[in-house]
């Protein structure tokens, strides 16, 4: 995702946030059919002074693989001088590596060539990647699946410095002015160990923003997670923007909910015992031989609430099995 501007020195900047997963379409068939597990990775960034760094981790700074407690979060959220910069989350296969990059891409005229058609000479520009870039891989113990480990490189970026030079081209044409950016790159690479769910940190970058100095403290949170939740987190991202049904038999609304399902890209799949199919007609009775019927009306609902709903009021129970949602009337 990019967003453009023009100013002053920079000839554009364009902010942008890039993931890059091999699990990054978890709904699609191929995909969620593979047999190694799925992790969520999240990677927290702090922006904090110094003073804020020694009352939070110490003398000895955010030591990388250190436990972030709870009281130790409530703390970081109650310093009005500690910035969450981002929090982005991605969903990878196990022992897959995936990347995030969150930032701006700067362009600046660093150099100049003629034009091979009128023979004038124009500026070329050079783009560079200012944020922040991170690559993880983690895995679950074959024997403790809920203990993690894995690795992680993140890379900071950051503008120091433009300076400007006023260039006269061969020929007598107008002048060029050609930027010389001072890019400053820091790179953190650590391994690490952690039970699923918990939030670890990785380390700290010190960097310098006019004359200020800053740390940039990483944290990540590694999570194993089902095919079932998978499906449900995707049920609950699909928004529908109005349903409607009056007296419909429980087996075509179960239809229009799988037809919800197919035009996300959600495979996803409702399953019942008691589900009869004749052509493109379903019927679906409870254990007395009769089918519900469902009436309701409703606006921006997602896609998980409506499968609940409609169950609530036909009286059916809901489980869920990697890409199967399982119905059963009483």
């Amino acid at each position: 995702m990019k967003q453009c501007l023009s100013n002053g020195l920079v000839a554009s900047a364009c902010a942008f946030m890039a993931i890059a997963s091999p699990a990054k379409d978890v709904e699609n068939k191929d995909v969620a059919n593979d047999n190694q597990p799925l992790i969520e990775i999240e990677v927290r960034l702090l922006e904090m002074p110094a003073s804020a760094v020694k009352e939070l981790f110490g003398k000895k700074g955010p030591v990388p693989g250190g436990d972030v407690t709870e009281d130790l979060q409530k703390r970081i959220s109650q310093m009005k001088e500690v910035d969450l910069l981002s929090a982005p989350r991605v969903v990878t296969r196990a022992g897959q590596s995936a990347l995030i990059k969150i930032g701006q891409e700067m362009s600046f005229a660093t150099s100049f060539r003629v034009v091979e058609t009128n023979g004038a000479w124009e500026p070329i520009n050079k783009v560079f990647e200012i944020g922040v870039s991170a690559t993880m891989v983690a895995s679950p113990y074959p024997n403790d699946p809920e203990r993690l480990h894995g690795a992680a490189e993140i890379t900071l970026s950051q503008l120091n410095s433009v300076s400007e030079q006023t260039v006269i081209p061969p020929g007598g044409q107008g002048s060029i002015k050609l930027q010389s950016p001072v890019v400053e790159t820091r790179a953190l690479t650590t391994s690490f160990d952690v039970n699923s769910g918990k939030t670890i940190i990785l380390g700290g970058v010190e960097n310098v923003d006019k004359g200020v100095v800053r740390n940039t403290v990483v944290m990540i949170r590694a999570t194993a997670m089902s095919d079932t939740s998978v499906l449900v987190a995707a049920l609950k991202r699909r928004i529908i923007p109005e349903l409607v049904f009056k007296d419909a038999p429980f087996g075509e609304v179960v239809k229009a909910l799988v037809r919800e399902a197919k035009e996300a890209n959600i495979n996803m799949v409702l399953q019942s015992a008691k589900m009869d199919k004749t052509g493109d007609s379903v019927s679906m009775r409870n254990a007395a031989g009769v089918e519900p019927h469902v009436t309701l009306s409703l606006r921006s609902i997602s896609l998980d609430d409506a499968i609940r709903l409609v169950a609530q009021l036909s009286g059916c129970t809901v489980a869920y099995d990697r890409n199967a949602v399982i119905l059963d009337l009483r």
